[in-house]
Order: structure tokens, then C-alpha cells, then sequence
């Protein structure tokens, strides 16, 4: 089993809505979320005010980011995820024993903690070291347009 993470955006829509569609203003969420449904077993939202987010769940508009965040408050936000993952698996909607990677599609802030609390080994993250057009390239040339 593989799970995805997808960073939220600073463009949200202005009224409560599922996740994903909170974050469909942008174009690199939209082709991340539809690639990542195509390729992967599980996709969750990583969220600076929410923490992880089923796509499906209805959240309000905000206005946090993990980048206006000191690096405790950063750590304290994975711990949380991590927290929020656990009990995922608890409800069993995940189960964390049959997890081979967790595959992040995200920014750097999104996993830089979060990759330290995972089991060692297991974290991918494919688009490591590209910039956002050639993010957008990426999905585009999959044809996630």
C-alpha cells in the first residue's frame, strides 16, 4: 500500500467545502490530487491549520501557513499529523502495518518534519528538488492537464 500527501495552497475558496475542492484554484493541486488518485492507494491533504485531511472532509477557508510557522510550532504540527495518521488506523480507514512509502507531493515545510517521524525508509518524494513549473511540467506530461 502506498499514501499520498498533497500539500494545501494559499488559494482557497471562500466558503466551506471539501477539501479538495478548498484547494482547486490551483492548478499544481488540481493535477497533483488527480495524479495522485490515479497512483496511488490513499491520498491524504496536509493542511497548516488542520493537520491531515481526507480529501472528502468539509473544511472552512483560512489563512495559515506552515511557512509563517517557528520550527516548534513546525514539529509540533507533524507530531500532530502523525497523531492524526494513528488514528486512522485505529478507526480502520489506514492500516500503517501494510504502508510500503508514504509518497509526498508536496513542499518542502509539508514533510521536512513529517519524513523524520515516519518508519525510516519508507518516505518517497518524487518531485524532490523542482521548482513549481516544472512541477506543473511533470503532471502536464502525464496528462494531467
Amino acid at each position: 500500500m502506498q499514501v499520498a500527501f498533497i500539500g494545501c495552497t494559499k488559494q482557497k475558496k471562500g466558503y466551506p467545502c471539501p477539501a479538495y475542492e478548498m484547494y482547486s484554484m490551483s492548478a499544481i493541486f488540481r493535477k497533483a490530487y488527480a495524479y495522485c488518485n490515479d497512483h496511488y492507494d490513499i491520498v491524504y491533504i496536509l493542511s497548516a491549520k488542520y493537520g491531515l485531511i481526507e480529501p472528502k472532509t468539509i473544511i472552512e477557508p483560512y489563512d495559515i501557513t506552515l511557512s509563517s510557522m517557528n520550527v516548534g510550532q513546525k514539529r509540533e504540527w507533524a507530531a500532530r499529523v502523525i497523531l492524526q495518521l494513528k488514528a486512522e488506523d485505529e478507526a480502520g480507514r489506514l492500516d500503517l502495518g501494510k504502508v510500503k512509502k508514504f509518497v509526498f507531493h508536496t513542499g518542502k515545510d509539508y514533510r521536512r518534519y513529517l519524513v523524520d517521524l515516519l518508519p525510516s525508509g519508507l518516505s518517497l518524494v518524487p518531485l524532490k528538488g523542482m521548482g513549481i513549473g516544472q512541477q506543473l511540467h511533470f503532471y502536464t506530461e502525464r496528462g494531467y492537464k
